[in-house]
Order: structure tokens, then C-alpha cells, then sequence
């Protein structure tokens, strides 16, 4: 039985923007280095959620090991600031857009796992690319 109410919308469709902009920030990444895997990905992204679940406590940020997964998780990092309203982020014509609606803390980390269960889900179907080949399909 599902749990939701039936006008709640699923997760993806509520979050999808958001998901998207966090997918559009990974995906450059692969494109500049093809020899970027998901499993970098896959650390940048759990990173990231134990960073953001450290907070509250005052742990510090929690990097990953590998220097292409660390550039993934400071550029995800920044959109997470954005998305959760503590800074502006820059357009392409050099104009500073702040969210109208930021996302609680819940949200963002709920997303942030969203994308590493699609990360695992893609990987495991397709191998070491699977996921970056997969998004790649969507993202222009």
C-alpha cells in the first residue's frame, strides 16, 4: 500500500528542478574528463549528504578522497548553498539569482540521496558510466 496521499506528487516531480540542477552541474565535469566514473561521483554525493547531516552537530565538511570527486563536491556544495537560500549564484550573463523559496536542510539532503540512488541504479545497470551516460541523454 502506498503511504503518500494520492495528491501528493512524487518526489521527482516536486524536487525535479532542483534534481536537475544538480545533475546539470555534475555532468560538465565527465564531459571535460570522459575517465570520470560514477563511483567518483557516487563520493562526491555521499560527501556532500555527510557534510550537510553534520551540521546540526558541528562536524567539519566531510571531502572526498580523489580530487575529481572534491571538484564535483564543491560545485554541487555551492548549488546546495544556493538551493538552501545562503548565497547567490551567478548566471551567464554575470547577474546574482537568489531562490524565492529555499529548501529546508531535509529537502536538500533528501535530493542529494535521491541522485546517489539514481547513481547506484544506473551504475549497476551499466557499468562504470552508467549513470554520467545516462543524464547525459537529458542534459544539453
Amino acid at each position: 500500500m502506498n503511504d503518500k496521499p494520492t495528491s501528493f506528487p512524487d518526489f521527482e516531480d516536486r524536487y525535479l528542478e532542483v534534481l536537475q540542477n544538480i545533475e546539470a552541474t555534475i555532468l560538465p565535469f565527465y564531459r571535460k574528463n570522459p575517465d570520470l566514473g560514477d563511483l567518483q561521483i557516487d563520493a562526491a554525493v555521499e560527501a556532500l549528504i555527510r557534510t550537510y547531516q553534520g551540521e546540526s552537530t558541528g562536524r567539519a565538511q566531510a571531502f572526498p578522497r580523489s580530487e575529481a570527486a572534491k571538484s564535483v563536491y564543491l560545485a554541487v556544495h555551492m548549488v546546495g548553498e544556493w538551493r538552501l537560500g545562503r548565497q547567490g549564484f551567478q548566471n551567464d550573463e554575470g547577474l546574482a539569482l537568489m531562490v524565492t523559496e529555499p529548501l529546508k536542510m531535509d529537502e536538500w539532503i533528501a535530493c542529494l540521496k535521491r541522485i546517489r540512488k539514481s547513481i547506484q541504479t544506473w551504475n549497476k545497470r551499466n557499468g562504470n558510466h552508467g549513470y554520467l551516460n545516462y543524464i547525459a541523454m537529458f542534459i544539453r
